[in-house]
């Protein structure tokens, strides 16, 4: 129906498409594992100033936006999103990126396929680590021989398309017994946190 999804006729029966949307028109798509990873470290040391930043990256998977299929329809009683709603398809000339909203469309229009599939190629500031120290102490007659003053951040960006909450997802208990799939899967898990810290490291 006008303003549903369009699923593409891959194959039928008899190995050609048919132009009936079924089973046979299922394929393997995507995969959770990267083509690439990547790592850099690096370390700066200036007078009593010391710097490091740690930045991780994969290249080339695909998540399956779990969350997205499950919030964003008709098929079951939740809330969706500001993005489908606003988006959806309401009559000729509008949205081409989200469909109608229906009760009674196929599946309600969130049949499992690529529509939910998204690259999670992403490069990420996991660590940068700035200190001072101080190496003196010891002359004013302290217990204390140096001191070392230092702020750390976790996780300080990320750039990435995927437009879930996370690329580097973790696996969910609802993902329990997909087995290696599971990796692919995102079901909305919390996101790596934001962690920044201030320290103090004496020798004694």
């Amino acid at each position: 129906m006008t303003g549903d999804v369009k699923y593409k006729d891959i194959s039928g029966p008899n190995g050609s498409p048919d132009g009936v949307i079924n089973s046979y028109d299922r394929a393997h798509v995507g995969s959770p594992i990267p083509d690439y990873t990547m790592g850099f470290n690096m370390g700066l040391n200036y007078k009593k100033w010391d710097f490091t930043l740690f930045i991780e990256g994969v290249y080339g998977n695909e998540v399956y936006w779990q969350a997205a299929h499950d919030i964003e329809g008709f098929y079951r009683a939740f809330n969706m999103t500001t993005r489908v709603y606003d988006d959806r398809w309401t009559g000729a000339g509008t949205s081409n990126e989200q469909p109608r909203v229906s009760w009674s469309g196929a599946a309600n229009n969130k049949k499992p396929s690529t529509r939910f599939l998204f690259d999670a190629s992403y490069i990420r500031m996991k660590n940068v680590n700035i200190g001072y120290t101080i190496n003196d102490i010891g002359k004013k007659k302290t217990i204390i021989k140096s001191l070392r003053i230092y702020l750390s951040a976790q996780n300080l960006f990320t750039l990435t398309k995927y437009p879930g909450l996370d690329p580097e997802m973790q696996t969910s208990d609802n993902a329990i017994g997909e087995g290696d799939l599971a990796k692919g899967i995102d079901w909305g898990t919390y996101p790596m946190a934001r962690v920044f810290t201030i320290g103090v490291n004496m020798s004694f």
